[in-house]
């Protein structure tokens, strides 16, 4: 009971105790190497001393600012010079607050762009290389079986394991492991159901991680006849003990199976994947034959010699030897050895990791140009401010300024600027990630949690990329411009002596700002279509008192030991299941707080899978050739009942329905409207020709169903709208099976009541989600919320860089042309024919960036058929694309305006 885990992850520093993880990083990089202890201890030391001192939020404060000065001496060391000075800092400061609207408008684009890389970067680097918050993370690996006659994993490799034990050398700690869910039941009657492993000891050791109390698994755990033992996660023993180190000892139930905590995990440990508890997986390799047992999960850890490569080959000898010997079950089988995530994740093995690398980069690529495009807009803006400082650069030339010193200064001001951006830009990605991961887990992986290794936190390696990102927005930004400025500062001298424009836009600027004005156009309407979908399909109207409806996913395993698996026991369990979801049904039926029990295989405003159908009979032209497509459900003949559905046509569904007689379906109103406009549906015969899961062309067409009757809708989502059809379905037939029990007063109350009944009725009972109908798009809503939000704030930095991209060219435009303007005007022509002239320029670009946007639009809307061409669509387009003109000509009044007052007296006059 007191045997420690070997490997073990040393004394635990808590973040206050040791200098900021990223000071550490920075100064082991840049260190010497035959200095790295030196200096990380006396930031260390220093560290310690000021926490004693000054608490720990300013000891870090300090201990990160005094980092900084370490690393700028230990670059000057390094001689490394760039030419920038303190100097070139300040005045770039001193811009920023002259400058507010610069200021405002630039930082908050360059910290969109940064942002938007930052995040997507940090984001592909947890799937693609993610760094194991582990001892050793990077050695750990996964072995598998890969079937190449279906290009698919094997996991049935007991007897393989058995194998690779005995010959592999490359490979240590060799394990297996298998994933459960078990209920854990606590002395309160609570009950929970939570991940297990069921894990040898070798692939804990492997992990390389000591237990906060308590013991790991030993070998002794998995024998016969042996005590059940179960080592506990960190979260659960906040969660369910209160973080009471007594539980060491303590007897709880898994299940009906009483079992002994022996150990505590540290916070944040969920190895291998995302379990909560380990238990001992009780096996034999040498019991099994070829491709018999259970499946399994098989890890390891790369000998202290040993790579990759190494491993591989030598596992590929051993199969070519297995394959040889057992021809029947290995001829088609191929051994291989993966990084470790990778292998949890079922990456492809063909994918190096520097093919996985370069895809992350690539997919990247779209950002960067976002980037660029959005550097361009600034840069343009700080194109036009440096032509108010035309004579100062022109005279700091003349009194020997080079032209690589007056670059260096612009590049400062805009890395200055970049820099404010990059710290709202990288504050907003740390939120932004935390975002993306609650929604991934709870849309995609359908309230599954992530590996353990996604963390909502930016790696050091994101900041080393978001600096180069800023670094990249000052060049773009600052750097361009400043090589335009200074391209010919001699003869501008003299041009500027005679009041002369010295400086030009040129055809670039026109292409940028056309480009701004195309997102300007489509991404609004964008966002409308995201908005519009949500609102449509999400926010329907059920009619009825959702938060009375409590729901929860009822399952249980396969009731067998960790050795266990046979194929045979799917039969058993689905009869036990069933058993136990009648007894809880007829349970509840006797509350008196319930009013109703109902089962379904998809809940209100779920997303429903969709089906294409078709009506023996006329029906309504289909929006596009994909044909008429909708959501389904499987329901109990008590469905529409205890939903308080009510049946507008026919009727509803009856117990007789189930007896092998006619397949009947009862459809919603929105059927009726969209699919048979408005032709009554009693009668009618409707079948299904392709799904979601399966949409081979020459698949046969399924059987008829005759519609017996129509109801309200109750919220089929399935992406093609609300239309949808109900199929009377026992329970048995159901997967997976939804509980719906209609309670009165507050439901979520009555939830410890329900876990209750069903630990009473089946231990092995599990019951997820337990959510009111109210709740049940609260993760879909999510999702819409974040697209709509970022589609929202490209909108708005769109629209906001084209108004301020007009607006510096027109105010350049406006300076450069002063005397043009004023001989012009001298010379007779009128005030209203030069703001023509002048206007020209801004005008062809809007017309250029409208009619790009106008494409884009018409190619989404109605080349992928969202919208039917008609007159009316065609005349709202126009309309759309007039009124963002009419918004950007704005941008243009009030530089215009100046035209109309030039004085012809005040622009010809030459000074000196």
């Amino acid at each position: 009971m007191s045997s420690p885990a070997p490997h073990p992850a040393g004394p635990r520093e808590t973040s206050s105790s040791s200098p900021p993880r990223w000071a550490r990083w920075l100064l082991r990089h840049l260190a010497p190497p035959g200095r790295v202890d030196e200096v990380l201890g006396d930031l260390e030391e220093a560290h310690r001393q000021r926490l004693r001192v000054r608490g720990a939020l300013l000891a870090r404060l300090l201990t990160g600012l005094e980092a900084l000065d370490m690393a700028i001496s230990l670059l000057r060391a390094r001689r490394l010079r760039l030419g920038l000075s303190w100097l070139d800092v300040k005045l770039g400061l001193r811009m920023l607050v002259k400058h507010p609207g610069l200021t405002v408008l630039g930082s908050l684009s360059m910290a969109f762009a940064i942002f938007v890389g930052a995040g997507s970067f940090e984001l592909i680097g947890q799937v693609v290389s993610p760094r194991l918050q582990l001892p050793e993370g990077d050695r750990l690996v996964g072995l598998r079986l890969w079937n190449a006659s279906r290009s698919g994993s094997e996991s049935r490799a007991l007897f393989d394991l058995g194998v690779w034990r005995d010959e592999l050398e490359t490979i240590e700690e060799l394990s297996a492991y298998r994933n459960f869910e078990r209920n854990l039941v606590t002395s309160d009657g609570r009950a929970e159901p939570l991940v297990v492993a069921a894990i040898d000891a070798a692939g804990l050791r492997a992990a390389g991680v000591a237990p906060l109390h308590g013991r790991t698994l030993v070998e002794s755990d998995a024998r016969p006849g042996a005590e059940p033992v179960v080592v506990i996660g960190h979260e659960v023993w906040i969660e369910r003990f209160a973080g009471d180190p007594a539980v060491i000892g303590r007897t709880i139930r898994l299940d009906a199976t009483p079992t002994t905590v022996v150990g505590i995990m540290p916070e944040g440990y969920r190895f291998p994947a995302v379990h909560d508890l380990w238990v001992p997986l009780a096996r034999d390799e040498g019991a099994y034959e070829p491709l018999e047992g259970p499946g399994v999960a098989v890890l390891g850890r790369l000998a202290a010699d040993a790579s990759l490569d190494q491993a591989n080959a030598e596992l590929e000898v051993v199969g070519e030897r297995m394959a040889a010997e057992f021809p029947a079950t290995h001829e088609h089988l191929r051994p291989q050895v993966l990084p470790y995530a990778r292998a949890v994740l079922g990456l492809p093995a063909s994918l190096s990791t520097v093919a996985l690398t370069s895809l992350g980069l690539v997919s990247n690529v779209p950002l960067l140009l976002f980037l660029l495009l959005v550097c361009g807009n600034v840069a343009l803006l700080l194109f036009a401010r440096a032509s108010s400082r035309e004579i100062e650069l022109v005279v700091r030339s003349a009194l020997g300024a080079s032209r690589r010193r007056l670059v260096l200064q612009l590049f400062t001001e805009a890395l200055v600027l970049s820099a404010v951006a990059a710290l709202i830009g990288l504050s907003v990605a740390q939120y932004a990630l935390e975002w993306v991961l609650r929604i991934t887990e709870s849309i995609l992986l359908e309230g599954d949690p992530l590996p353990f290794w996604f963390r909502p936190a930016l790696s050091p390696r994101t900041l080393v990329y978001a600096g180069l990102l800023t670094v990249v927005a000052a060049a773009v930004a600052g750097g361009l411009p400043g090589l335009n400025v200074t391209r010919r500062l001699g003869p501008q001298l003299q041009q500027v002596s005679s009041r002369g424009g010295g400086f030009r836009f040129g055809g670039a600027w026109t292409v940028v700002i056309a480009l701004q004005i195309a997102l300007t156009m489509v991404f609004p309407l964008m966002t409308q279509s995201v908005r519009a979908q949500r609102e449509d399909e999400l926010l329907a109207d059920l009619d009825l008192a959702s938060e009375q409806y409590l729901s929860a996913r009822l399952d249980m395993e396969q009731i067998s030991s960790p050795a266990g698996g046979d194929g045979s026991l799917e039969a058993s369990r689905s009869s036990r299941l069933l058993s136990a979801v009648k007894q809880l049904e007829a349970r509840l039926l006797a509350e008196p707080r319930v009013a109703g029990v109902t089962f379904t295989d998809r809940l209100p405003r779920e997303y429903h899978q969709w089906r294409q159908v078709e009506i023996d009979g006329p029906t309504a032209p289909p929006r596009d050739e994909r044909g008429h497509r909708l959501g389904s459900a499987n329901v109990d003949v008590g469905y529409l009942e205890v939903l308080g559905g009510e049946v507008v046509a026919g009727r509803g569904f009856r117990p007789s329905d189930l007896d092998g007689g006619p397949s009947v379906v009862v459809v919603n109103e929105s059927f009726v409207e969209r699919v048979l406009e408005g032709r009554s549906a009693i009668g009618q015969r409707v079948r299904y020709l392709a799904s979601e899961d399966f949409r081979d062309p020459e698949q046969e067409p399924g059987p008829w169903h005759e519609i017996v009757g129509v109801v309200e809708d109750l919220g089929t989502v399935s992406g093609y709208g609300p239309q949808g059809m109900y199929h009377p379905t026992a329970v048995s037939d159901m997967s997976p099976v939804n509980l719906v029990v209609h309670v009165s007063g507050e439901a979520p109350s009555f939830g410890p009541i329900l876990r209750s009944m069903a630990i009473e009725i089946d231990p092995a009972l599990r019951l997820h989600e337990l959510i009111t109908l109210d709740q049940v798009t609260q993760g879909q809503e999510e999702f819409f919320a974040f697209w709509w939000t970022v589609l929202l704030a490209v909108s708005a930095m769109a629209l906001l860089l084209s108004l301020g991209g007009i607006f510096a060219v027109m105010s350049f435009t406006v300076t450069r042309r002063s005397r043009e303007i004023g001989i012009r005007i001298a010379l007779g022509s009128s005030r209203l024919g030069v703001v023509a002239a002048v206007l020209r320029r801004p005008l062809v670009q809007i017309a250029l960036g409208l009619s790009t946007g106008s494409l884009v639009l018409a190619a989404l809307f109605f080349g992928l058929g969202e919208v039917k061409p008609s007159l009316a669509a065609f005349g709202l387009l126009c309309a759309y694309a007039g009124l963002i003109g009419i918004v950007l000509l704005l941008a243009s009044v009030s530089p215009t305006l100046r035209v109309l007052r030039v004085d012809p007296a005040d622009a010809l006059r030459v000074e000196g």
